[in-house]
């Protein structure tokens, strides 16, 4: 046999026999229990009918109370729950970082982009960029390894200040190892080294969003010409020559070259990516009656 009992009381308030191992609750054991006992769910707690209806968010709770689809005893305040915030956890957004920039190297974002699932043709297979958080212009550099992140940085700070007359004042990166090095670099220069915090990847979404951008243009010249996967270094070197000189809405219509170099970029030399060209080799020729290419020239073309 079995028994249902109260909890609390220790009443019972069900027995039956079982029948073919399942508990069989018969018509007639039913009068001998309170009607409340079969009856539905009809009015209860906002807590309760959380639970009864798979947690779902007090905005939708309150719609159907209001609908008078559920009755509920209590006010649908559901800060109490604790299954809510461990099988529906979310990051939060983030909130602009608030930092301004006055003057071109104020402040440069930098990251790494790679493994490329390939080498490229000159055997790089990952790339660095460099962008400027004032003007957003954006510096390319192939690399071969990670750790070469450190002569290129110093390739590049040469460069810019140089050309600009202005230092770097902040850099902005994740804790990658490719960065401690780095960051006793910047001690020594004083060069404020700004991390963003681990798995937090969109607090550099500048640098991010030029990695996609760069990505996605290299791979479109690359389908136009049909070109090798192993030819995605020059593509990428020429998409972000081509992403500095092309207008943007981030400023008002003008280019990142423009903002930087403050003349107007010229786009009467551009020819289309992969486009067949003919090399003048006369010089690499055995002889002066030698019209055919030469071994260099058939490594170009290959």
């Amino acid at each position: 046999m079995f028994y249902v009992k109260d909890l609390i009381t220790k009443k019972v308030l069900l027995s039956g026999q079982s029948h073919d191992g399942l508990y069989v609750l018969s018509e007639y054991s039913a009068t001998l229990v309170p009607q409340a006992f079969w009856s539905p769910c009809i009015s209860a707690t906002a807590d309760l009918w959380h639970r009864h209806l798979g947690h779902p968010t007090p905005c939708i709770l309150n719609l159907l109370v209001s609908e008078n689809k559920i009755v509920c005893t209590s006010r649908c305040s559901l800060t109490q729950c604790q299954a809510c915030p461990l099988g529906k956890s979310s990051c939060l957004s983030l909130r602009p970082t608030g930092h301004k920039t006055f003057a071109p190297l104020d402040l440069i974002f930098n990251d790494v982009w790679g493994p490329a699932p390939m080498f490229s043709f000159d055997g790089f297979r990952y790339f660095v960029i460099f962008v400027d958080a004032h003007t957003k212009h954006i510096w390319y550099y192939p690399l071969i390894a990670k750790s070469d992140v450190f002569f290129t940085f110093q390739r590049f700070q040469t460069l810019v200040e140089r050309q600009f007359s202005l230092k770097i004042k902040y850099v902005q990166t994740d804790w990658g190892g490719e960065y401690c090095k780095l960051n006793k670099f910047f001690q020594t220069i004083g060069i404020h080294h700004q991390l963003i915090c681990p798995h937090t990847h969109e607090q550099n979404d500048i640098v991010e969003r030029r990695h996609q951008y760069i990505v996605e243009t290299g791979l479109t010249l690359v389908g136009q010409c049909s070109a090798p996967l192993r030819f995605w270094n020059y593509a990428f070197e020429s998409s972000v020559y081509l992403i500095n000189h092309m207008p943007t809405l981030v400023l008002q219509n003008t280019s990142l070259f423009e903002c930087l170099f403050r003349r107007t970029p010229n786009y009467n030399f551009l020819r289309t990516f992969g486009c067949l060209c003919f090399p003048f080799l006369r010089p690499y020729h055995a002889h002066k009656l030698d019209f055919r290419s030469s071994p260099y020239y058939t490594s170009i073309i290959r």
